[in-house]
C-alpha cells in the first residue's frame, strides 16, 4: 500500500458529495471586533491613497493610520480600543496570511492509498489505481477503480465504482470529473443516499455557490409514516395517533399508487431558516391526477428541531368555538419563527360565522390563537421549551392535559411545568415518573356558579411508579400479555385560598394484544382530600376507576377504538358513572388513511391524515434538483445591515 501527500486541493470533492444532501452545522459566532476589523480593512484596501505613510481617505473622512481610536458598536456589544491602525490591520492581516497557510496545509494533508501509482510524464498525469482511496482532513473518503491527476490541466478524474462518503452521507457513481481551475465538478449518474433517502439523476453538477441533479428521481429506502395534522388547537386531540389503530403491513407488496412529478426542486439556506420548494408540482394516485400545486414548502430551523409544511387546510372543531374550516398560509420570520394566519368560517351556538386562526412557532415556541364570531369567544394554547425537561404552558379557554389527571380546561392559565423519569433498577427496573408545576391559574364563570371568577396560584406535585409483573405470549397464536402493578399520587395548594388537595390511588393494569385487537384496562383504589376552588379543576373520576382503551382493526380499510372511564360509585365531582368518552375511527385505502376522534366529554373533534411512503410505492421525479450555498445550510448567517451597525467614531480633531 503507497501513501503520498500531493497538493491537489479537494474543496470540490467535499462539494460534490452533498448533492441532494443537507447539512448539520454549528452555529456561527460573529464578533464585533472581527466586523470592524473586516470595515476598517476594506477602507484601505479601498483607498487610492493606502500606501500613504500615514494618512489615508475613505469617503470624505481621513484617518491618521497612528492614532488612537475607540469604536462605537450596537448596545448589544463590547467597545473596545485599537492604539496603532496601522499596526493593528498588519497583525490582523499577519494572523490572516497565517489561518490560510494552516488550510492551504490541510490542503495539502489529503492522502491517497492503492496498490499501484505510476507517473505518466509525456502526458503530465499521476495515475493512482486499484482500490483507491482518498483521505481529507475532515473526514471526507473517496473511493474509485482509478484516479488520474492531470498536473497540467489541474483536473482529477475518478473511474469505475466512484463512492464519496462523509459520516452518514454516501454518493455513487461510475465517473466524476474535478476542474479545479473552473472551480466545478461533473458526476455520471449521481446515486446520492442519506438516512431513509435515495436520490438519482442522469447528472450531476457541483459548483462552488450550489449543486445541481438532473432528471432524476427520489426514493425512500423503507417505508416511513407521516401524519398531518388538521393543526389548529390539536395539542391535546393527537392522542389518536398514540393507539394502534393502523396496520400498514397487512399488504405485503404494493404496486407505485403515488406518483410526484415537479419541475424544480430548490433546496435554499436562508439567513433562520433551510427550505426545500418544489415547483409545479402533479400528485397522481392510480395514474389519476388528484392535486396540482404551484409550489409545496418545506421549512426548519438550522438544527432541524422542528419542521414546518406549508399545508393549507385546517378543519375540525372546539368547544367554545365550534366547527371550522379555513385554508392558511405560513410565513418564515426571522430567528427560526414561521407565522401562519388561516381565515375561517364557523358554526356555532346555532350561528354561521367567521373568524380566523394565528400560529406562531419556532424551535422552541408554540403558539396558536383563534377567534370565530358565531361564539364570540377568543381561544388561545401555548407553551415555551425551556429545556427538554422544563416547559412554560400557557393557555386561554382550552382543555389541557394534566396527565393521569385528564385533561382541564381553565379560563387562564400559565405555568412552569417541569417532567421526568426515571429508571429505578432497586425496585426490579420499576419506572418512575413525576411532574411539578407552579404558575397563575383563573377559573371561568359557569351556570352553576354564583360568584364571579377566581384566579390565583397554583403549586402541584404527580408521581407514578410502575412495575411489569408478569409477561407472557405466543408467537404462533399472535399474542401478548403484560400485567403490572401502579401507584400515582398528586398533591396541591392554592394560594389564594389556602386550600390544599391530595390523590393517592392504586391498581392493576393489564395491557394485551390477540392478532388486530389491543387492550389496555386499569383499575385503580385511592382516596383524595380536600378539594380544590377552581370549577376546572376539581378530581373528576371518583374513588375507584376503571380505565378502557381499546382497538380493533377490523381489516385493512376500517380501524376503530375507544378510550373511557367509569367510575361505579358515581362519588366524582359530575356525579356520573361515565367520566371519559372518546370515540376512534381510521379509514382508508392500505397508503393513505383519514383519522377521526370525538370526545364526547370535551365535544372536541380532530381529523387527522396518515400516509405510508417508501421505495414500494412513492415514485418522485424531478427535472432538476438545486442545492444553493450548501456550505451554509445549517449556519446561521449575518445580514450586511447587521455589519453596518458597527460605525466608527471619528474624534472630532480629525
Amino acid at each position: 500500500m503507497m501513501k503520498i501527500k500531493n497538493k491537489i486541493s479537494y474543496f470540490l470533492i467535499l462539494t460534490a458529495m452533498v448533492m441532494g444532501c443537507n447539512f448539520a452545522c454549528a452555529n456561527e459566532v460573529v464578533k464585533s471586533e472581527e466586523i470592524v476589523s473586516e470595515t476598517l480593512q476594506n477602507m484601505m484596501e479601498d483607498d487610492d491613497s493606502n500606501n500613504s505613510p500615514s494618512v489615508f481617505m475613505y469617503g470624505n473622512q481621513s484617518f491618521n493610520k497612528s492614532e488612537s481610536y475607540k469604536y462605537a458598536v450596537d448596545p448589544n456589544r463590547p467597545e473596545f480600543e485599537i492604539k496603532n491602525l496601522s499596526d493593528y490591520l498588519k497583525e490582523k492581516r499577519a494572523n490572516n496570511a497565517q489561518t490560510t497557510e494552516n488550510k492551504k496545509d490541510d490542503k495539502e494533508g489529503m492522502q491517497i492509498d492503492c496498490t499501484e501509482m505510476e507517473y505518466f510524464e509525456e502526458r503530465n498525469e499521476l495515475e493512482a489505481r486499484g482500490d483507491v482511496e482518498i483521505t481529507t482532513p475532515s473526514g471526507v473518503k473517496v473511493t474509485a477503480d482509478k484516479a488520474i491527476y492531470n498536473k497540467e490541466n489541474n483536473t482529477i478524474k475518478l473511474i469505475n465504482n466512484v463512492e464519496i462518503k462523509r459520516g452518514p452521507t454516501t454518493v455513487n457513481g461510475e465517473y466524476m470529473l474535478v476542474d479545479l481551475n473552473e472551480e466545478n465538478a461533473i458526476m455520471d449518474e449521481p446515486v446520492t443516499r442519506t438516512g431513509n433517502i435515495r436520490i438519482n439523476a442522469k447528472e450531476g453538477y457541483a459548483y462552488s455557490d450550489r449543486i445541481e441533479n438532473l432528471s432524476g428521481n427520489v426514493e425512500l429506502n423503507q417505508r416511513v409514516e407521516m401524519k398531518l395534522y388538521s393543526s389548529g388547537f390539536t395539542s391535546y386531540g393527537r392522542a389518536i395517533n398514540d393507539l394502534n389503530l393502523v396496520d400498514f403491513d397487512l399488504k405485503s407488496s404494493r404496486s407505485k399508487p403515488y406518483k410526484i412529478r415537479t419541475k424544480e426542486i430548490v433546496i435554499r439556506p436562508e439567513r433562520d431558516h433551510d427550505s426545500m420548494l418544489m415547483k409545479d408540482v402533479d400528485i397522481y394516485y392510480n395514474k389519476r391526477k388528484i392535486l396540482n400545486a404551484p409550489s409545496i414548502e418545506i421549512f426548519t430551523d438550522k438544527e432541524m428541531t422542528y419542521k414546518e409544511v406549508n399545508f393549507p387546510v385546517e378543519f375540525g372543531s372546539l368547544k367554545g368555538m365550534g366547527m371550522y374550516f379555513g385554508l392558511g398560509y405560513t410565513f418564515k420570520l426571522p430567528k427560526t419563527y414561521t407565522f401562519r394566519v388561516t381565515p375561517l368560517l364557523s358554526y356555532g351556538d346555532n350561528e354561521i360565522g367567521a373568524g380566523g386562526i394565528l400560529m406562531l412557532k419556532s424551535n422552541k415556541l408554540r403558539l396558536e390563537g383563534g377567534w370565530a364570531s358565531s361564539t364570540n369567544n377568543l381561544i388561545v394554547d401555548g407553551e415555551y421549551k425551556l429545556t427538554d425537561k422544563l416547559r412554560f404552558d400557557f393557555g386561554r379557554h382550552v382543555y389541557k392535559s394534566e396527565w393521569f389527571n385528564g385533561g382541564t380546561r381553565a379560563g387562564y392559565i400559565g405555568e412552569l411545568a417541569y417532567d421526568d423519569s426515571y429508571l429505578v433498577k432497586d425496585l426490579g427496573n420499576s419506572v418512575f415518573r413525576h411532574r411539578i408545576s407552579a404558575g397563575y391559574v383563573a377559573d371561568y364563570k359557569r351556570e352553576h356558579q354564583e360568584d364571579d371568577m377566581r384566579d390565583g396560584f397554583r403549586y402541584r406535585y404527580m408521581a407514578e411508579l410502575s412495575k411489569s409483573l408478569k409477561t407472557f405470549g405466543s408467537k404462533e397464536q399472535d399474542m401478548y400479555v403484560n400485567i403490572s402493578a401502579l401507584a400515582q399520587t398528586m398533591a396541591t395548594v392554592y394560594s389564594e385560598t389556602g386550600d390544599t388537595m391530595a390523590l393517592f390511588r392504586v391498581g392493576p393494569s393489564i395491557t394485551s394484544r390477540v392478532k388486530r385487537w389491543n387492550s389496555n384496562i386499569t383499575y385503580t383504589l385511592g382516596g383524595v382530600h380536600g378539594h380544590s376552588p377552581y370549577a376546572f379543576d376539581e378530581y373528576r373520576y371518583g374513588r375507584q376507576t376503571i380505565m378502557f382503551d381499546e382497538s380493533l382493526i377490523l381489516n385493512k380499510y376500517i380501524s376503530v377504538g375507544y378510550r373511557g372511564t367509569l367510575s361505579p360509585l358515581k362519588d366524582n365531582y359530575d356525579k356520573d358513572i361515565l367520566t371519559e368518552n372518546r370515540f376512534y375511527a381510521v379509514v382508508g385505502p392500505e397508503d393513505v388513511k383519514v383519522a377521526f376522534s370525538y370526545d364526547a366529554v370535551r365535544q372536541n373533534m380532530n381529523f387527522n391524515f396518515l400516509f405510508l411512503l417508501g421505495s414500494d410505492n412513492l415514485d418522485l421525479r424531478y427535472e432538476k434538483l438545486t442545492v444553493q450555498n450548501p456550505d451554509k445550510l445549517g449556519k446561521r448567517q449575518v445580514k450586511q445591515s447587521d455589519k453596518d451597525l458597527y460605525k466608527i467614531t471619528v474624534p472630532e480633531s480629525l
